[in-house]
């Protein structure tokens, strides 16, 4: 399942809204290529209506400043300024679903963000073999399995 830019454009700033770049002292979360690793490694891996979904929740909070904050502008054509803030009202936010939707986008450029060698090296971490190494990943067994 491949991304479009569109979708791209919506990772990528909700990523640098949460993971921003540190001046040289850390990579950013667009540094590392957290929006490559969403596509290839994490929707990917997912069965094909759970990427659907996940697709949906991006669209719907591309559009979450207008629907839920009253405010007219989607979320990707923000200030990261405006986007972390944001971000913080729904890290939280009195409704329980709000405060897990947020949980769900930290974990996601989180799991997307530490792997990379660039981080791990500013960290004083080994380097991964291939940077985002395969075996730490732990995928489902798509393979169908006949009954004897």
């Amino acid at each position: 399942m491949r991304l479009s830019g569109f979708e791209k454009r919506i990772i990528a700033s909700i990523a640098e809204a949460i993971i921003p770049s540190d001046n040289g002292n850390m990579p950013g979360a667009l540094d590392v290529g957290v929006v490559e690793y969403v596509e290839e490694r994490i929707l990917k891996s997912l069965d094909w209506w759970m990427g659907l979904l996940l697709r949906f929740y991006f669209l719907a909070f591309e559009f979450l400043p207008i629907l839920v904050l009253f405010y007219p502008a989607r979320f990707s054509s923000l200030s990261v300024k405006k986007r972390a803030y944001i971000l913080s009202r729904w890290e939280n936010h009195r409704f329980y679903l709000l405060r897990l939707g947020y949980i769900l986008l930290k974990t996601m450029c989180s799991m997307s963000y530490f792997p990379s060698n660039a981080v791990r090296a500013k960290m004083g971490m080994d380097e991964l073999r291939d940077g985002y190494s395969t075996s730490s990943l732990v995928l489902p067994d798509r393979s169908v399995k006949k009954r004897n």
